[in-house]
């Protein structure tokens, strides 16, 4: 595929970047109703790996992009619509609460700001997975 400018190969690859981390979350959340702990497992494993790495990349370029602040924009909403809904199926009567888009919204941005302490601070997997299990544990009693 040819790509006239930097713009286009961006929204290129980050549009496909979306199709995976929403093919993801559906097929993450399709076998029925989970656990809120495991929602939040299947989330926290959906932002580790090379997808997440490379929509991170697409998302700090962004910073000084317009064109492609807009553009990616347009397609996280889709990726959040989509993790919601495949979310919200399977969480059942939780989901069903007034504050789920808040709260899933607190999920994600704790999820992602932990993910980033790889890059920004070098740590190990192991680290993370201990700090994602205290993460995890103050999640749910936050929002359960």
């Amino acid at each position: 595929m040819y790509f006239r400018t930097r713009a286009e190969l961006f929204h290129g690859a980050f549009a496909y970047l979306t199709e995976r981390r929403v093919e993801a979350a559906r097929e993450a959340f399709a076998g029925g109703p989970v656990s809120l702990e495991v929602a939040l497992d299947t989330l926290w494993e959906a932002h580790q790996g090379p997808t997440f790495d490379a929509a991170l990349e697409i998302w700090v370029a962004a910073r000084t992009d317009p064109d492609l602040r807009e553009v990616m924009y347009d397609l996280e909403r889709e990726v959040a619509i989509s993790i919601a809904h495949a979310a919200a199926g399977a969480l059942g009567e939780f989901a069903q609460r007034p504050t789920f888009i808040d709260d899933l919204v607190l999920a994600l941005a704790t999820i992602r700001g932990l993910a980033m302490l790889q890059i920004s601070h070098g740590e190990s997997p192991q680290v993370l997975a201990r700090y994602w299990t205290m993460t995890r544990t103050r999640l749910v009693a936050l929002l359960g």
